[in-house]
């Protein structure tokens, strides 16, 4: 059961959302929401690598546009774009060996990477 203990049905959606979407529910907005520091303009941290950082410079400009990238959001785009990193190293590994390799033993197993980009995806 997904969500808060003792609360049931879907997470409320950010009062900025309701405003963006204009207010489809026609209900009072909740003025007294905290309000966390939007990012205006942020790097991607130094030790992102190669597909990490080009899914940051994707993704964050469009977050950034729609604003919705806070302060406090930043520790989850860095793993996004980690996870999103690992999976495409794991994809190139199942390209260039196959989905079948040869065990220590010699007989055939399933490609170590296939778990990887699973994991990753997951």
């Amino acid at each position: 059961m997904p969500g808060v203990a003792g609360r049931s049905g879907r997470r409320p959606k950010p009062t900025a959302q309701k405003a963006l979407a204009g207010n489809p529910g026609k209900r009072k907005l909740n003025k007294d929401e905290p309000d966390f520091a939007l990012v205006t303009n942020v790097d991607p941290p130094a030790w992102l690598c190669e597909h990490a950082t080009r899914v940051w410079q994707l993704m964050v400009p469009e977050l950034l546009r729609a604003k919705v990238l806070a302060l406090t959001d930043l520790h989850n785009v860095e793993a996004f774009c980690t996870a999103y990193d690992k999976w495409r190293m794991a994809e190139e590994s199942v390209q260039k060996f196959g989905i079948v390799v040869e065990s220590a033993q010699g007989s055939p197993m399933k490609n170590p990477a296939l778990t990887a980009a699973n994991e990753s995806m997951r």
